[in-house]
């Protein structure tokens, strides 16, 4: 009788692999060390021995440069004879004077983010987000009894949001307002308002959001066609013609987010349109860059980022119907346009 085959034994190829993840959170740790030291900054554009670098960042040389010799493992600095250094394209983002600069993202990752992933474990145990059973409260809860960390999750949060670049493809023909439920920081209403010179706009968000937005708009040139209302939307939200929501319902479970576009299908008029930008994980399992952000929603709050057909649910039963579904085709890690229309 011939014995089943067994599997091959996992080669070299493999364990790198697993051993590359498991390190992750190391690297990490070293882009967050390089930037609180500034060391980005005191690069620039130059290339510098690693003694210098040190001096003017207050480090030890040998312990820097070991770092910094790690990260030419990732494309974050590249390494030249005697020991100098120079920033990559990708290592530039951690400059603060930079356009697009991570520096935000970095501190929010250090100081907010890294702990959560620890208590991973007790999340998938119970359900419930890492973040409650550290600080004993929601995420939300506990931003609003802590101003300081507010300003510093809300800086590395904006920084780390892109304008949709599906934005472009959206219509707003025929519309006169628009509306940005839970705007944000306004940079999102001020590109819709500076590409459609005949719109004005509402941005709905809570009070310490709400001031950044108007300096946003202030600076963006489209104060005049603007308003900033501080709100719940869970309570009521603005009349308009589009509604915009973007990365919003990634943040609740099924039965918030659900009752958040039930108050704006309360609020439409059959007709309007909805517009939601959500990072959309594919339905079949095939990969996606969404589904390792989810693990941060796992952790952070009650959220989750959702399949396609989770949305379509979602949207059916507060009244909406979808139009159409664009993912972006070059950069998945970007988030999709759901366009609804309310029934």
């Amino acid at each position: 009788m011939t014995p089943p085959a067994r599997a091959a034994a996992p080669g070299a190829s493999e364990r790198i692999l697993v051993m590359g993840l498991l390190k992750g959170a190391w690297l990490a740790h070293a882009c967050c060390t390089i930037t609180e030291l500034r060391v980005p900054d005191i690069l620039g554009e130059n290339t510098r021995p690693v003694t210098e670098i040190a001096a003017e960042a207050g480090a030890d040389s040998e312990t820097l440069y070991r770092v910094l010799r790690a990260l030419t493992t990732v494309d974050i600095v590249t390494e030249f004879p005697g020991r100098r250094f120079a920033l990559t394209p990708a290592g530039s983002l951690l400059r603060s004077d930079t356009e697009g600069s991570l520096v935000p993202v970095v501190s929010m990752v250090r100081d907010e983010v890294m702990g959560l992933f620890g208590e991973l474990t007790h999340a998938v145990r119970t359900g419930e987000p890492a973040f409650e059973k550290i600080y004993g409260k929601s995420f939300y809860d506990y931003l609003a009894a802590n101003p300081d960390r507010n300003r510093s999750m809300t800086s590395g949060l904006a920084a780390s949001r892109r304008i949709p670049a599906m934005l472009a493809s959206c219509r707003f023909g025929g519309a006169r307002i628009v509306a940005d439920i839970g705007g944000g920081n306004g940079a999102l209403l001020a590109r819709v308002l500076t590409d459609h010179p005949g719109l004005r706009g509402t941005l709905l968000e809570l009070p310490e959001a709400a001031r950044h937005a108007r300096h946003v708009l202030a600076e963006e040139g489209v104060a005049d066609r603007s308003e900033v209302v501080e709100g719940d939307f869970f309570e009521a939200v603005p009349t308009a013609d589009v509604y915009v929501l973007a990365r919003i319902l990634r943040n609740w479970d099924d039965e918030r987010a659900l009752a958040l576009l039930t108050r704006v299908r309360e609020t439409c008029r059959a007709g309007d349109r909805l517009l939601l930008f959500e990072k959309v994980i594919p339905d079949e399992p095939v990969f996606h860059p969404a589904k390792i952000d989810d693990l941060l929603m796992l952790v952070l709050v009650r959220g989750r980022d959702r399949t396609e057909s989770e949305h379509r649910k979602l949207l059916g039963t507060a009244g909406f119907r979808i139009q159409e579904v664009r993912t972006p085709v070059t950069d998945l890690d970007a988030e999709a346009v759901i366009e609804a229309v309310a029934e």
